[in-house]
């Protein structure tokens, strides 16, 4: 599996992931900023 395989794999699961990585943040209570800062930081 080359390079370009892999990352074309893991660009085909970002999307989902940072979704869940966001979800599993909220769950913290956060402050809205924070979340904003997070999700635009993961996008």
């Amino acid at each position: 599996m080359g390079s370009t395989t892999k990352r074309a794999d893991f660009e085909a699961i970002f999307p989902s992931l940072a979704q869940d990585i966001l979800a599993h943040a909220k769950r913290y209570n956060l402050p809205d900023n924070a979340l904003e800062w997070f999700e635009k930081a993961i996008s």
